[in-house]
């Protein structure tokens, strides 16, 4: 693969983990939600 591809690739997995650290903390906030809920997002 190519440098450019693999930075887009990097760049989109970094985004997907953004994504689901930001929904652990949202169910973390949460209090009818299992705390293990949110650690197996994160």
């Amino acid at each position: 693969m190519s440098e450019q591809i693999n930075r887009q690739l990097a760049l989109r997995w970094f985004e997907y983990a953004k994504n689901d650290l930001q929904a652990a903390l949202v169910i973390l906030s949460r209090d009818d939600v299992a705390p293990r809920t949110a650690c197996f997002l994160a």
